[in-house]
């Protein structure tokens, strides 16, 4: 049973190692539309790197579902983005 449910107990060292080494990356439909959540360019090249290793490494995956998610949603991320930034505008002014 142990093994059955070994996520909730503990992975070795090793164990760890062979998951980061071998695993698969499934990303979900926040993970791409934090690219317009993040306030700084550094955020937004380093989650950009790390995609684009994995995609290189052949350990991404989008499932069909996440990305069509994304392209129903992405415009409305990018305007609640502005949106953000107006309030915080206003709010400084006042």
């Amino acid at each position: 049973m142990l093994d059955k449910f070994k996520g909730f107990i503990s992975y070795t060292n090793e164990e760890f190692k062979v998951f980061w080494e071998k695993a698969i990356f499934v990303v979900d439909t926040n993970v791409l539309l934090n690219f317009f959540k993040y306030t700084s360019k550094e955020s937004t090249k380093s989650l950009l790197g790390i995609l684009k290793k994995l995609k290189d490494s052949g350990r991404l995956w989008i499932p069909h579902q996440v990305a069509l998610e994304y392209f129903f949603n992405y415009e409305n991320n990018m305007l609640k983005q502005q949106e953000g930034y107006k309030l915080l505008e206003t709010e400084l002014k006042n």
